[in-house]
C-alpha cells in the first residue's frame, strides 16, 4: 500500500480475532480494502472471499490507472489470518473455477506468501499448543471453532510448505542464530520456495508482482517516490502482495504467522515532518535510513537439513508402528535447538518413560533414528487386524490415513478412502483431463493394491535415510503375514456381497 513503484493493489482482509488491527491499519492508509468478519478464509467465508474479489474486481478503473484491463487494480492482496490454511483456499479456489464463479473468470491466484516471525519462529515450532489456546485467538466472536482446535506447529508447517514466497522477517529484532534457524527449517521443508529475509516487512513489489505485472507499471516508479513513503514500513498486507502470470489483475493470499511487535504497528503511520528529530521516529530514524534491502539467506544444508521419501507398498502392522511411535523422541525445550538436536544425535538420549519399541530402561541412553527429524508427512497404509465383531477395524483396508509431525506435535488421522477402492472409470470423473494420468502413474502401486502405499517424507537434520528405512520397514507386513491379508480381503468381500 505504500509501495513507490505505481502499482496499484486491492486488498481484502482477514483476521479470526474480533478486533481487525490488520483492517485498521489498512483502512487507514486507503479506500480499496475489503474486510472479512469473524470467519477464516478457507473454511465458512470461502463464498465471501469470492463475492469480495468479484466485487473488487467490478470497481470502474480510474482515468490515471496503470492496468489496461477494466478494473481499477494491477492486483489484489488477500491477507489471510495466522491460522487460515491456504492449501484449503486454493482448493476452494479451484471448486469455484469448475463452477465458473465470476470472480475466477477475471481473476486467479498465482501465488502464496508466508511471512514468518525470526523471533518467535523456534518456540512456535516447538510449541504444544493449540490455536485455541494463543490469547489473540480466543476472541468469543469467532465463527469457526474447528480452527482454534489446530495445533500451531502443523499450521505453520503447513503455512511455509504452501508457500510460494517466504518472507522471514524481524530479521534486525532476532538473534542471528534464529534466523538462521528459521531460514534453513522453512527451506528445508519447502525449498522450491523463493525465501528472503526482510526487516518491517519491507520488500518490493517487483519481487512479488514482477513476473505478472506489466512492465510499464513500474516506468515512473522513479517519479512517484516520496521521502515519507520510500522509509514507512509495509503492513502485512503489503507485505504479501502477489498475483497470477496469465492476468493483469489478478489476487493471492498470505498470512503472517506471528504478530508484530508494537513498533512495526506504529511505523505503519507516516511523518510529515521534514525537520523532525525525534529518534524513535519509523520515518527518520537512522535504523531506516541505513535498513538493508531484502536478502536472501542460507541454504538449508548449512545446518545439515536434508529431505528423503519413505516409499514401500506393503501395510504397516499396526501395533509394531505403534512401538514405534511410542519411543518417538520428543523434545523438552522450549526452542528450537538445533545444535542439540545434532548432538543428541552423536551422544543418544535418554528415554525417561522406558522403551515402546525403542528399548531401554528409564535413564538409558540410546540412539533413535528419528532425533534429528523436524517434519515428516504423508499416507500410510496400516493393516487391520480385527475384520469382524465388535471393535473391528476393517476399515483400514480402505482407509488413508495422513501421518504429520512437527516439533512436538505427531497424529496419524484418517484421510478418505484410497482411490484403488473404486473404479478407475470412477477415478476419472474426479479428476481434470491430465490429472488423472498423474495418479495412475505416480500414486498407484500395483494393479492388486492400487494405490495403497507407504509414502512418508522426512526432512531433519542429519537425519539416516538408512536408519530410519530400517525401524519403519521392521514394522512392515512379512510375506506370510500378506498372504494371511489377502486372503482375509477375498473372504471378507464374500462375507460382504452374501450380505447384500
Amino acid at each position: 500500500l505504500e509501495n513507490t513503484e505505481g502499482v496499484k493493489l486491492g486488498v481484502i482482509v482477514n483476521d479470526m480475532a474480533s478486533v481487525n488491527i490488520d483492517a485498521k491499519l489498512i483502512a487507514s492508509q486507503c479506500d480499496n480494502m475489503i474486510q472479512l468478519e469473524n470467519g477464516c478464509a478457507c473454511c465458512s467465508l470461502s463464498d465471501e472471499l469470492l463475492s469480495s474479489v468479484d466485487q473488487m474486481l467490478s470497481m470502474p478503473s480510474s482515468p490515471s490507472s496503470s492496468s489496461s484491463s477494466s478494473s481499477q487494480f494491477d492486483a489484489l492482496v488477500v491477507e489471510l489470518s495466522g491460522i487460515a490454511d491456504p492449501v484449503a483456499v486454493r482448493d476452494s479456489w479451484k471448486m469455484a473455477k469448475l463452477a465458473k464463479h465470476p470472480a475466477t473468470q477475471k481473476s486467479d491466484v498465482a501465488k502464496t506468501i508466508t511471512l514468518i516471525d525470526a523471533c518467535t519462529f523456534g518456540t512456535d515450532w516447538m510449541t504444544d499448543e493449540e490455536a485455541g489456546q494463543r490469547k489473540e485467538w480466543q476472541e468469543k466472536d469467532i465463527v469457526d471453532k474447528c480452527v482454534l482446535s489446530r495445533q500451531i506447529t502443523e499450521l505453520l508447517a503447513e503455512q511455509v510448505e504452501a508457500a510460494d514466497l517466504i518472507l522471514v522477517n524481524k530479521v534486525d529484532l532476532a538473534q542471528p542464530d534464529q534466523v538462521q534457524v528459521a531460514s534453513a527449517v522453512a527451506r528445508g521443508i519447502n525449498n522450491k520456495a523463493e525465501l528472503t529475509q526482510v526487516q518491517y516487512g519491507r520488500v518490493s513489489p517487483k519481487q512479488i508482482l514482477g513476473d505478472v505485472l506489466n512492465e510499464e507499471i513500474f516506468k515512473n516508479e522513479s517519479a512517484s517516490s516520496s521521502s515519507s513513503a520510500a522509509a514507512a514500513s509495509s503492513s502485512s498486507c503489503a507485505n504479501s502482495s502477489c498475483s497470477d502470470h496469465d492476468h493483469s489483475h489478478d489476487h493471492s493470499h498470505s498470512h503472517d504467522h506471528g504478530h508484530s511487535h508494537s513498533h512495526d504497528l506504529a511505523s505503519a503511520s507516516t511523518c510529515d515532518d521534514p525537520d523532525c528529530g525525534n529518534p524513535d521516529c519509523p520515518e527518520h530514524s537512522d535504523a531506516a535510513a541505513v535498513a538493508p534491502p531484502p536478502r536472501s539467506t542460507i541454504p538449508a544444508d548449512d545446518l545439515g537439513i536434508t529431505s528423503f521419501v519413505y516409499k514401500r507398498d506393503r501395510p504397516f502392522h499396526p501395533k509394531l508402528l505403534l512401538g514405534v511411535l511410542n519411543a518417538w523422541p520428543v523434545p523438552i525445550k522450549d526452542e528450537l535447538d538445533i545444535q542439540l538436536l545434532q548432538d543428541a544425535q552423536e551422544e543418544g538420549i535418554t528415554m525417561m518413560m522406558g522403551g515402546g519399541g525403542g528399548g531401554g530402561d528409564d535413564g538409558e541412553l540410546i540412539r533413535n533414528p528419528f532425533v534429528g527429524v523436524l517434519r515428516s508427512k504423508g499416507f500410510c497404509w496400516l493393516a487391520p487386524q480385527k475384520w469382524h465383531g465388535a471393535n473391528n477395524d476393517s476399515f483400514r483396508h480402505a482407509t488413508a490415513m495422513y501421518w504429520s509431525h512437527a516439533g512436538k506435535h505427531f497424529g496419524i488421522q484418517t484421510a478418505g478412502r484410497w482411490w484403488g477402492t473404486i473404479t478407475k472409470e470412477q477415478i476419472e470423473q474426479y479428476f481434470v483431463p491430465g490429472e488423472f494420468e498423474r495418479v495412475l502413474s505416480q500414486d498407484f502401486v500395483s494393479e492388486e493394491w492400487g494405490d495403497r502405499r507407504q509414502e512418508i517424507v522426512f526432512i531433519g537434520t542429519n537425519i539416516s535415510e538408512e536408519d530410519i528405512s530400517q525401524t519403519l520397514d521392521q514394522c512392515l507386513l512379512t510375506e506370510a503375514q500378506m498372504g494371511v491379508y489377502r486372503q482375509r480381503v477375498k473372504d471378507f468381500y464374500v462375507e460382504q456381497n452374501e450380505m447384500k
